[in-house]
């Protein structure tokens, strides 16, 4: 009888981790967007789990990688592509915003969510953090880790589909809440999407780290203008 080979080397326990991982945020945006109805509550498991789901690649690398853990080497070089993409990217979603969009956007669910995390009261605060450190979170998270893995087991283009299926997941979730617009939806995750596979290819090219999260930051701060203007309409 021929005993079963498996090319990749994961144990049962990392392929259920890694399935865990590949819905992790989405699970985690079920809970703070829409199961939970305490606006106080609802902003300490929007953190709480977004640091519980975000230590899992960790636990991989220490616990299975057992690598030395190194800061991402930067280079210059692999920025400049970063640069160029988070620009086109979110200048074409202003654009998009206020000569297509803007008056189909339904926003009494972004009202209602910006009271419930205090958006309004610290706009600023939460776009820093957004663009800043949550762009960073997400590229560490979905292209350093997930895709990563998964061109462990599959084909890279594969593997760019499967990352951005699993960053689409966690989006469509709280942009359904933000905008609850069937159509708004599937367009913008459609967006969200092509997103994914745009960084996951830069990743796969330069293998730079701060290129994605460059790229990712620049088109985080499209998305708050867009936001900003929604939220804090010219009287």
């Amino acid at each position: 009888m021929k005993s079963y080979r498996n090319p990749s080397g994961f144990s049962r326990i990392q392929y259920g981790i890694l399935a865990f991982a590949f819905c992790g945020h989405a699970i985690s945006a079920l809970f703070y967007a829409v199961i939970i109805d305490n606006p106080l509550i609802a902003r300490f498991a929007y953190f709480g789990l977004k640091l519980f789901v975000n230590t899992v690649p960790l636990i991989w690398f220490f616990c299975f990688d057992r690598r030395k853990l190194r800061f991402p080497s930067f280079r210059l070089s692999a920025c400049f592509p970063g640069l160029l993409s988070g620009i086109l990217i979110a200048g074409s979603l202003v654009f998009l915003y206020e000569f297509v969009l803007a008056e189909y956007v339904k926003i009494d669910g972004l009202y209602e969510k910006a009271s419930v995390y205090g958006l309004r009261n610290h706009f600023f605060l939460f776009a820093v953090f957004l663009c800043v450190v949550n762009s960073g979170m997400e590229e560490y998270y979905w292209r350093w880790f997930i895709f990563g893995k998964f061109r462990q087991l599959v084909s890279i283009p594969l593997a760019a589909v499967l990352s951005s299926v699993s960053f689409t997941l966690h989006h469509i979730v709280v942009l359904f809440v933000y905008i609850p617009d069937l159509a708004m939806v599937a367009l913008f995750n459609l967006g969200v999407f092509t997103g994914g596979l745009i960084w996951a290819g830069l990743y796969q090219r330069f293998s730079s780290f701060w290129a994605i999260w460059l790229s990712h930051l620049i088109v985080d701060v499209g998305i708050m203008m867009i936001v900003y203007k929604i939220l804090f309409p010219l009287i």
